[in-house]
């Protein structure tokens, strides 16, 4: 009597549709990136754009503050005894 294969198993034809469906899930994943982010990912992404761009900054040098006025300590020291008397 001539063998079946496994008969505990599914049929070729089931394995091969199987992985036939696996292939087209994977294909539409990776073919649609433009999805709808969840705001948990959302803000990851954020994150981690944020930190590449202050290693960017300190890889050009721009890592100071232009925009910000500097303070001597003097002068603050100043201003606080001014404001408590």
């Amino acid at each position: 009597m001539p063998s079946d294969g496994n008969l505990n198993g599914m049929c070729k034809n089931r394995l091969a549709a199987r992985r036939s469906k696996g292939k087209a899930d994977r294909r539409k994943r990776a073919a649609m990136p433009t999805d709808k982010l969840s705001s948990k990912k959302m803000k990851k992404l954020e994150k981690k754009m944020g930190y590449a761009l202050k290693r960017k900054a300190e890889a050009e040098g721009d890592a100071q503050l232009d925009d910000a006025p500097e303070e001597d300590e003097e002068k603050v020291k100043e201003v606080v005894m001014e404001e408590i008397q």
